[in-house]
């Protein structure tokens, strides 16, 4: 005769195979995240970013889209303050 599976044994045997099926997945060890950039933002208040690292998109006649912003170049609207870089009133 078979043993019945919703007896409370097959039930606590079936119980007892999930738990182990379930908690024998491997852990997998946490992502390593490296820095492969960053700027700091170091120089005199007022001036603009780092050019080497840092340009304006202006986009002259609408970025092709016929947009009606104007972008501009003017370091009044990007600075560097107190080593952080900041952003002016649009000009």
């Amino acid at each position: 005769m078979r043993p019945d599976p919703f007896s409370i044994s097959g039930v606590f045997l079936a119980t007892i195979f999930i738990l182990l099926a379930g908690g024998c997945k491997a852990i997998s060890p946490q992502p390593v995240w490296e820095l492969t950039w960053s700027d700091e933002f170091h120089g005199l208040n007022g001036s603009p970013a780092d050019p080497a690292n840092w340009s304006f998109e202006i986009g002259d006649g609408g970025w092709g889209n016929n947009e009606l912003e104007y972008y501009t170049d003017r370091t009044q609207n990007a600075y560097l303050q107190d080593d952080m870089l900041e952003k002016g009133e649009l000009i």
